[in-house]
């Protein structure tokens, strides 16, 4: 459950913003799963509506590393989880004494690259070969005079499956990828009830009160 206090301090916050703004979005970092890993904690669900009815025009979550669903609440988007957008770390360039206490060599005398190869596994652990970690989507947003009118999904690959010094950028995903996230998508919003478009050029919209968004 979200704590009352922070809640109502956090809408608080939101409220003032809708008198001194055209669009309020609301983000949020949040790692903790709902009954399924793909599903957001239900205090998630409970904080993002709250945040709606204080005057968010979308809230936008992040955190789980992965995709999670889109839900229409009172026809503003809610974003459980957008994923990875850029996924670099594997590059760092330093590396803290702590995390090298997690292997076997003395901090200083492994190069960050190769600390990094470790506990991956050198691509067979943690988020490595799991290609929903290197895939994203881009949402844009259009509003009329403060009303929202349209909501175009962008499709987003992180390189999955190339060498490290590639991998973790974003670029829209070729025409399968696409097809894949768009379809992933459709699946994770369909039990709030939002329904997920295929569109043209390997973008998605979502549907506006049963009608094309874009239309």
């Amino acid at each position: 459950m979200c704590d009352r206090t922070d809640l109502d301090e956090i809408a608080r916050r939101v409220a003032e913003a809708r008198g001194r703004a055209d669009v309020v979005l609301v983000s949020v970092h949040s790692h903790e799963p709902g009954p399924t890993p793909e599903e957001p904690g239900e205090f998630l669900r409970a904080f993002a509506h709250r945040m709606v009815d204080e005057g968010a025009d979308a809230v936008v979550g992040h955190g789980p590393h992965f995709l999670r669903g889109i839900e229409l609440y009172r026809g503003r988007p809610v974003f459980y989880s957008l994923g990875n957008i850029v996924s670099r770390i594997e590059l760092a360039e330093r590396v803290p004494a702590e995390d090298y206490a997690n292997i076997a060599a003395a901090p200083g005398t492994v190069a960050p690259g190769r600390y990094f190869a470790e506990p991956s596994g050198h691509g067979r652990r943690l988020f490595a070969p799991h290609r929903r970690y290197r895939r994203s989507l881009v949402p844009v947003l259009t509003f009329d005079d403060g009303t929202l009118v349209g909501v175009r999904l962008h499709p987003v690959g992180l390189g999955f499956g190339e060498p490290v010094h590639r991998r973790g950028r974003p670029r829209l995903a070729g025409p399968a990828e696409a097809e894949e996230i768009l379809a992933d998508v459709a699946r994770l919003a369909e039990p709030y009830g939002t329904t997920v478009k295929a569109g043209d050029g390997g973008s998605g919209e979502l549907l506006l009160d049963g009608v094309d968004s874009l239309t």
